[in-house]
C-alpha cells in the first residue's frame, strides 16, 4: 500500500473494537411512538463534485508550553598547558511557544466515487429520515489543482534550564585521561530570551491525479429532521479510518498543537503525539504528483497483490435489517480477515522499528483481521435509539503487531451540518481538547449534548492483555478537534482526502427536498481515545441518544445545566412539534460479539 494513500487518509484519520451509537429520546406525555417502518437494498452510492475555491483564508492561533531536551558536544584546546576538555551535555528546556498562522488557498478539485453499499432506510412518522450505507467495493477517480500562501509568525519564551554535563580532562602528547568529572546546572528566572520566527511563503503549486479500485468498510449515516418552527436540519456522520497514537502529556487522546511548529499551521500531521494511520482496505491505485519544486512522481500499487479486490469483497457478510419486535429492528456487517493498511512511524525510534505496509504488499503483510460492525434501531414510549456496535480482532502480522507496542489507537468521526437557520459556532481556544461532554447552544441556551462520560460507558475492554486468557477494562477518552487543525476553511478546501467527501454528499440529498433551503452549515471532527492498544483485540461500547423534552441537565442531575461547550458546534435541534435536547450518552447496553 503505498504512503501516499496513508497520507490522503491522514490529513484532514483495528484489531477487533466493538462499539455502541445509540439514537435516543423520551416523551414527557405518554404517547406512543410513531410506527417504525424499514427498508433495505443494495445499491450504488455515487457522487460527482467540482469544487472550487478562490482565495478561502482561515488562520490557526496556538500557545501553550513544551519541554525540549538536546545534546551537545564540545572540545576546548589548551595547547600551552598540553591538554583538552571534552564536554558532553544534555539540555532540558521549558518554554512558552504562540503561534499564529494564515493560510489563503486557491484551485479546483473534481472527484467521482461509486462505492457498491447496503442501505437501509427508516423512518418514524414525519419526524425524522433516516438512511445508512455501509461500504463494500467501489471506484475512485479525483484530480486537484491548487496554489497556497502561508504566512507564519510564531515565538517561544524560555523559562527553565537544566544542563547535565560530563567532563573529560586528556592529555594532548599521550592522549591519556588526565581526570574526569560531573557537573549540573539548573537555572529559573534567568534565562528569559524571546526568540522570533517570521516568514512568508510564496505561493506554491500542486497538483494530484488519483485513481482507485477498492474495497473498504466506510460507513456513512444522515439523518434528517423538521424543526418545530418548520426549520430543517441534516445530519451526516461517517467514520472509516483510525490513527495510532501515543500519548506523551497523559491526557488521554490525540493532541495536536502540543509543540511549536516552525514553517507552516500546526495540525495533526505536525503533532508529536500522532504516530501513524491504519486504514482497512484492499486498493489498485494510480497516482501522479507534481509541484512547482520540480517533484513529480507516478506510483502504482496493488494491495494485497496475492488476492483480488473481488475475492475480498464478495467475504463481506451482511445480515439484512430483521424486526425483533414492533419498535425494533436490527442487522449487521461483517468483514472477516480483512487486510488493513499500517503506517506506523515514531521520529523517537529507530526508523528500524517503524512498520509501514509496502506497495504491492502480500496479504498477511496487511495483517488481515476481523472487523464487525451490528446495528440495533429501538423504538419505545420514551426513546428511540440507534445501537451500533463495532469490533476489531488482534492484528495477526507479528512484526506490525510487535512494533505498536505502547500506543493507542483513534477512531475519527466526521461530522457535517445542514440548516435552514444560522449556526454559530462556540469557539476553542485549543486546537484539541479532552472532555467528555460535549453541548450544543443556541441563544445562549444549552439544546444538545455529546455526554462520553456516563458511568459504566467510559471503559472499553483489551482481550488477552496483558496475558492470554486475561481481559482489562481501560478507560476511554473523548476528546475534540478544531477544524483549523486539519485545515478545514470550507467544503472546497478540504481536499487531502477524498473519501471524506463522501460527507459532503449530504448536499444531494437534502436538495432532492425543495423545502429544505440551507442557510448554513458547519463541519466537525471528534475523537474517541483509547491510550493503550498494543495491536490487540479491542471492545467499547459507546452511545448516541436523543432526548425528547427532557434537557441533558435533567437527565445528568445537572440542574443549573453546566458543562464545557464543544467547539464548532452552536445549534437548535428541533423535531417535529417536540422540543428536542439531543444527547451522546454513554450508557451500559448489552455488549454484542459477532466473531
Amino acid at each position: 500500500m503505498s504512503r501516499y494513500f496513508a497520507l490522503i487518509g491522514t490529513l484532514w484519520l483495528f484489531s477487533g473494537v466493538s462499539s455502541i451509537f445509540i439514537v435516543g429520546g423520551s416523551l414527557k406525555n405518554s404517547a406512543p411512538p410513531p410506527k417504525l417502518n424499514y427498508s433495505w437494498e443494495e445499491t450504488t452510492f455515487s457522487q460527482s463534485r467540482v469544487l472550487l475555491w478562490v482565495d478561502d483564508s482561515y488562520e490557526v492561533n496556538d500557545s501553550g508550553s513544551f519541554t525540549r531536551i538536546y545534546e551537545t558536544d564540545s572540545n576546548k584546546y589548551n595547547v600551552s598547558g598540553g591538554y583538552i576538555i571534552k564536554e558532553k551535555s544534555t539540555v532540558y528546556f521549558n518554554a512558552n511557544f504562540t503561534s499564529k498562522v494564515n493560510i489563503t488557498t486557491s484551485g479546483n478539485m473534481t472527484i467521482n466515487i461509486d462505492i457498491d453499499v447496503f442501505q437501509v432506510n427508516l423512518d418514524y412518522g414525519q419526524t425524522v429520515k433516516f438512511l445508512w450505507f455501509a461500504g463494500k467495493n467501489g471506484t475512485l477517480e479525483y484530480e486537484y489543482y491548487l496554489s497556497k500562501r502561508v504566512e507564519d509568525y510564531s515565538y517561544y519564551e524560555e523559562n527553565h534550564r537544566y544542563i547535565e554535563s560530563t567532563f573529560e580532562k586528556i592529555n594532548l602528547t599521550t592522549w591519556e585521561t588526565m581526570s574526569s568529572w560531573n557537573d549540573t546546572t539548573d537555572v529559573y528566572d534567568v534565562i528569559n530570551v524571546t526568540h522570533t520566527y517570521r516568514e512568508e511563503f510564496y505561493p506554491f503549486y500542486e497538483h494530484m491525479y488519483y485513481t482507485s479500485e477498492f474495497v473498504m468498510p466506510l460507513f456513512l449515516t444522515v439523518q434528517i429532521y423538521k424543526t418545530q418552527k418548520n426549520d430543517r436540519m441534516a445530519w451526516a456522520n461517517m467514520f472509516f479510518e483510525y490513527m495510532i497514537y501515543k500519548d506523551e502529556d497523559q491526557n488521554g487522546i490525540l493532541s495536536v498543537g502540543n509543540q511549536p511548529t516552525w514553517g507552516g499551521p500546526p495540525g495533526i500531521g505536525s503533532s508529536t503525539e500522532w504516530k501513524g494511520n491504519l486504514i482497512p482496505i484492499a486498493n489498485d491505485q494510480y497516482v501522479e504528483f507534481e509541484d512547482n519544486e520540480s517533484i513529480y512522481y507516478i506510483n502504482t500499487d496493488s494491495s494485497p497483490k496475492d488476492k483480488t479486490s473481488s475475492e475480498i469483497a464478495s467475504s463481506i457478510v451482511f445480515s439484512p435489517p430483521t424486526e425483533i419486535s414492533e419498535t425494533e429492528i436490527s442487522w449487521d456487517v461483517q468483514y472477516p480477515n480483512f487486510p488493513l493498511n499500517i503506517q506506523f512511524f515514531d521520529k523517537d525510534i529507530p526508523w528500524e522499528e517503524w512498520y509501514q505496509t509496502p506497495d504491492n504488499a502480500t496479504y498477511d503483510m496487511m495483517s488481515p483481521t476481523n472487523l464487525s460492525y451490528g446495528f440495533d434501531f429501538i423504538l419505545n414510549d420514551t426513546q428511540a435509539d440507534f445501537d451500533v456496535t463495532w469490533e476489531i480482532g488482534k492484528l495477526t502480522n507479528d512484526t506490525a503487531y510487535n512494533a505498536v507496542q505502547g500506543y493507542g489507537l483513534v477512531l475519527p468521526q466526521y461530522n457535517f451540518f445542514l440548516s435552514s437557520f444560522d449556526i454559530d459556532e462556540v469557539n476553542q481556544a485549543q486546537l484539541s481538547f479532552p472532555r467528555d461532554k460535549f453541548k450544543f447552544q443556541s441563544n445562549n441556551t444549552v439544546v444538545a449534548e455529546i455526554n462520553m462520560g456516563k458511568p459504566g460507558k467510559k471503559n472499553y475492554t483489551l482481550y488477552d492483555f496483558p496475558f492470554p486468557s486475561l481481559d482489562t477494562e481501560l478507560l476511554s477518552i473523548g476528546g475534540s478537534i478544531h477544524k483549523n487543525a486539519i485545515g478545514f476553511a470550507s467544503k472546497s478546501s478540504y481536499y487531502d482526502n477524498p473519501f471524506v467527501s463522501t460527507l459532503f454528499s449530504l448536499d444531494d440529498i437534502v436538495a432532492q427536498d425543495t423545502s429544505f433551503v440551507v442557510r448554513d452549515d458547519l463541519f466537525s471532527m471528534e475523537t474517541q481515545n483509547y491510550p493503550i492498544w498494543n495491536g490487540e483485540k479491542l471492545v467499547h461500547d459507546p452511545s448516541l441518544s436523543i432526548y425528547f423534552a427532557e434537557t441533558p441537565s435533567e437527565i445528568d442531575g445537572d440542574p443549573n445545566g453546566t458543562g464545557e461547550a464543544i467547539p464548532s458546534y452552536n445549534l437548535p435541534i428541533l423535531i417535529g412539534v417536540i422540543s428536542v435536547v439531543m444527547a451522546i450518552i454513554m450508557k451500559k447496553l448489552r455488549r454484542k460479539s459477532r466473531f
